[in-house]
């Protein structure tokens, strides 16, 4: 009995005490409620249970975010004013139209570009898709780019001289380690970082590249983006010899001769390149007597930044013309002023007027306005070349001239044409070449 009694005794002590350090660990506790609490909950739960599934979340969130990634990266990939697959071997611009643009991640990135605007027309307005229905790229070449960065960044230009100003880019003299000075051309400052710049200056250097076996166009030493690292002209432009030196008073009949075939050559090296049947694949669009520079002891042609790729019509397997929107001056051809969709023959009307000012000393139409000269060019009305002396070589020069001014492009000569006749002028006159 007394053994029992205690042993119940006991068990109820036991008890008491038990339930005594229980209240007080409830009593502890409650400080430990909120913040913590939570986080303590939270571990408690990944410790136990969570890890497993704490991989397969973090692994979820993983493949989703690439997945994005890889939707951007193709919409970025394919578009280029239309939807077209970006070839592995090659850099692919994006293109200059935006006036079809479908989706609302496509007109916010035109948007921002300062190119979208949704009342734009097909053409007058915007550029032209370069593939379109049956028009596609003559050359694989016309739809890649080659830059080489690492040398214009490898580069030091901390000693540049502003020597120039183009409708794009600003020219800098600039110094090589060795000595040699080129030409570095950046965009100019009154311009914006645009898609439409940039497959400007695309077109630019693939332009350049391509003619590096031809002598009479600059030699190109590198291109990224908008910037690029040319020949250097010491000596000026062919402007600046006829208007503002007195090195116009200086030529002979022989100069005359040399220095129109020497620019009539250039130009047709350029419509040479990549020539499918009679069709050139360039067209220049911008030939003036100031983009020809005196580099290595002639007459050079440069600067292809309005150049245009032409297409081919895989249909009628014939060229596609091509359209552009602003054509002012007064030294364009006539279907240029009317804004026809035009071929390279553009270029060799303007060669005409290169040679008129080579002849005469004189700017075509100098003395009328740009919007008389356009009317009169349409009508077929041309410089006069009446008061030219009758000495051969200038009557040579007089006729490559009317060759190049015929008002039917289809009619017109090509630039080799000209070229050969003039080359034949100076075999037949003896004169050289250089």
């Amino acid at each position: 009995m007394h053994r029992q009694t205690r042993n119940k005794r006991h068990e109820h002590s036991k008890s008491s005490i038990e339930q005594d350090n229980s209240e007080s660990d409830r009593h502890e506790e409650k400080p430990k409620k909120g913040i913590i609490k939570q986080i303590e909950v939270i571990v408690s739960k990944f410790r136990h249970e969570g890890l497993k599934k704490g991989v397969h979340f973090f692994l979820a969130i993983s493949i989703i975010t690439s997945a994005i990634i890889a939707v951007a990266n193709n919409i970025n990939l394919q578009y280029d004013g239309g939807i077209r697959k970006t070839q592995s071997n090659m850099v692919q611009l994006l293109g200059e139209d935006y006036s079809n643009i479908q989706s609302f991640s496509q007109i916010t990135l035109a948007w921002k570009l300062g190119s979208y605007n949704p009342s734009y027309s097909k053409h007058r307005n915007s550029h032209e898709k370069f593939e379109e229905g049956n028009c596609k790229a003559m050359h694989s070449w016309q739809l890649e780019a080659y830059p080489n960065c690492n040398l214009l960044h490898e580069t030091d230009m901390s000693k540049t001289r502003h020597v120039g100003r183009g409708g794009f880019r600003d020219v800098w003299a600039m110094e090589m380690w060795d000595g040699t000075k080129l030409a570095l051309k950046t965009l100019a400052d009154r311009k914006k970082f645009t898609h439409r710049e940039n497959e400007r200056h695309r077109r630019d250097a693939v332009a350049y590249s391509l003619l590096t076996s031809s002598k009479h166009i600059p030699n190109i030493y590198g291109y990224c983006s908008n910037s690029g690292i040319f020949d250097f002209s010491a000596n000026g432009s062919l402007e600046e010899h006829i208007f503002k030196t007195r090195r116009k008073n200086s030529w002979s009949t022989d100069d005359i001769l040399r220095y129109s075939w020497q620019a009539t050559t250039a130009l047709a090296d350029v419509h040479a390149v990549g020539m499918k049947g009679k069709s050139a694949s360039i067209a220049h669009t911008d030939i003036s007597i100031d983009q020809f520079l005196w580099v290595d002891g002639m007459y050079k042609l440069n600067d292809f930044n309005r150049a245009r790729f032409i297409r081919w019509d895989v249909v009628e397997n014939k060229p596609c013309k091509f359209y552009i929107s602003k054509n002012p001056g007064r030294y364009r051809s006539p279907e240029e002023y009317r804004y026809d969709y035009l071929t390279e023959k553009i270029d060799v009307y303007s060669l005409g007027n290169v040679l008129y000012s080579i002849l005469t000393k004189q700017y075509p139409f100098s003395r009328a306005n740009s919007t008389v000269v356009a009317e009169e060019v349409q009508d077929g009305k041309r410089p006069s070349l009446s008061g030219i002396s009758f000495r051969p070589k200038v009557v040579a020069v007089a006729q490559a001239i009317k060759m190049c001014w015929v008002q039917n492009p289809k009619d017109r000569a090509s630039a080799r044409d000209v070229d050969l006749f003039l080359r034949s002028k100076l075999l037949e006159f003896n004169v050289s070449m250089f």
